[in-house]
This record gives structure tokens, C-alpha cells and sequence, in this order.
């Protein structure tokens, strides 16, 4: 709901700035109206948590989706959500496979992204690259550091947001090595997928003939 402390003005009158606890009843029973003086405003993680699903509606064919959903490090089931979502809602089937990700070895994931195809409907393909908050071998030695005295870490639930200093500053650390390598992937990828640069037709037909001339006997 909008911030208790505004006051807006609609139809010139002024609005309680209160909304009252009785709108969470609204929600409960998704009975927003259209005309009702207050906006209800919401991330979409009660849909899919995401925001895949909206960027394959707007038929983005590179995609860079980060994971920092609570709960585990070896399971991926809010990617198998949206993924079925995409197929039920969008006809758009994605061919990825995180299973690598969830291997652990020495109390260390296998990989913290992997990168998938995205199929649209009409034949367009695209690219998935799926990262999650994994502490790996090669994640930066704090983080790794932090990891061996919070076995939570760094999965820990919604319930428990009120972090401290350090595990805040390991979050942090965290994210920015994941972000860095998926947007480096995503780089690598769209680079590769690009065709190679072509010569000026005049060059290219230069060379042609002077092969052709070289290579004949008389």
C-alpha cells in the first residue's frame, strides 16, 4: 500500500494517509479495485519471484536472472517455477540445466551460473544465463571466510532480514562476484553469437580474381 505519510489528492479532496489494517483483508482475498483510492503496490513474487517471467514477455533474447531466493543450495526450484510458467503463460520453452550448480564438494558449490536457450514461439532464440548467490571455491576468500561460521550463509531465510555488519558486507561481496561473472558470460556469449566482420566487397573481389589468376596455367 502507499506510504502511510503521503497524502494525496484525488477528485480534489485529501485522502487519509492511513489506509487501515482492513485493506490487508483485500489482499488476502485479491479484491483490489480498480477505483479504490489506494494504489496497492507489489514486487511480483507472488506470481514468480524472478522477474523472469515479465523480460520473456517483452521477448528479451539475452537475459541475466540472479537468484538470492532463501532455502537452499543445492535445489533450484523458483527457476523450475518460472520455467514452467514460461511454458504454461508465454508458450516459451527454456533449456537450462543447473544441476551442476548444486554439486558441493569441501562445503563449496561446483559453479555459481549456467547458461541456457530460450525459444520463442514465432523460431527467435535466446540466452538465459542463471545465477545464483553459491559460495564457490573460487568465490572472494571473505566470503569463503564467513561461510565457515554462519552454516546459513547464504541462504538465509526471509524471516531472519536483520543483518548484522559482516554477514551484511558477506551478502554484499557475494553479489557483486556472481553479478560480475554472469554479466561476463552473457558478454562472452552475445560476442560468440555475433558473426565475424565481413571485408568490403571491392577487397574481397580483389583477392578472388588474383587467386583466380594465380592459379591459371596458361
Amino acid at each position: 500500500l502507499l506510504d502511510a505519510q503521503i497524502i494525496t489528492r484525488r477528485a480534489g479532496r485529501a485522502l487519509p494517509a492511513n489506509p487501515r489494517q482492513v485493506r490487508l483483508l483485500y489482499e488476502v482475498m485479491g479484491r483490489h479495485r480498480v477505483r479504490s483510492k489506494f494504489l496497492y503496490v507489489t514486487d511480483g513474487g507472488h506470481v514468480e519471484n524472478l522477474g523472469l517471467l515479465e523480460l520473456l514477455r517483452r521477448r528479451c533474447t539475452t537475459i541475466v536472472c540472479l537468484d538470492a531466493a532463501g532455502g537452499s543450495t543445492t535445489r533450484f526450484s523458483t527457476l523450475g517455477e518460472a520455467v514452467a510458467l514460461a511454458a504454461t503463460m508465454l508458450n516459451v520453452a527454456i533449456d537450462i540445466d543447473p544441476s551442476e550448480m548444486g554439486r558441493v564438494a569441501d562445503g563449496a558449490n561446483a559453479c555459481d551460473h549456467v547458461t541456457g536457450t530460450i525459444r520463442y514461439p514465432d523460431g527467435t532464440e535466446g540466452r538465459l544465463v542463471y545465477g545464483k548467490a553459491l559460495v564457490t571455491a573460487t568465490a572472494p576468500w571473505d566470503v569463503r571466510a564467513y561461510a565457515t561460521k554462519d552454516d546459513r550463509f547464504p541462504v538465509h531465510p526471509t524471516t531472519d532480514q536483520l543483518f548484522g555488519g559482516e554477514t551484511f558486507d558477506a551478502y554484499q561481496s557475494l553479489g557483486r562476484c556472481v553479478g560480475a561473472r554472469c554479466a561476463a558470460a552473457a558478454t562472452a556469449t552475445t560476442a560468440s553469437a555475433s558473426p565475424p566482420p565481413q571485408a568490403p566487397a571491392g577487397i574481397t573481389d580483389i583477392r578472388v580474381r588474383d587467386v583466380a589468376a594465380t592459379s591459371d596455367p596458361t
